[in-house]
């Protein structure tokens, strides 16, 4: 990815991925919202990033949907990283 030091640069990958959520929760304005999808459309590294997270808040979106307690899901959750090879951290 490369850094861009001002907005006279072209609109780049850490540009796009810095506004990642604010993007997935619709939460930028019209101008940047087209300078993502303009840059997500031409980028050959980001679009996976884009993919995850909304696939990432859309199972999260489901999770609370359903009958689950908060407990629930946070177990769910160290179960699936603990599959993964993580440990959980004794708090």
């Amino acid at each position: 990815m490369s850094y861009m030091p001002d907005d006279r640069h072209e609109f780049d990958c850490r540009a796009a991925v810095e506004r990642l959520w604010a993007y997935l929760d619709d939460e930028l304005d019209a101008s940047v919202m087209a300078q993502v999808e303009a840059h997500l459309a031409s980028c050959a590294e980001c679009p996976p990033h884009f993919d995850f997270a909304r696939t990432l808040l859309g199972e999260i979106r489901l999770t609370r949907g359903s009958s689950h307690q908060p407990s629930d899901l946070r177990a769910h959750v160290l179960h699936a990283l603990e599959l993964d090879g993580f440990q959980a951290v004794a708090s």
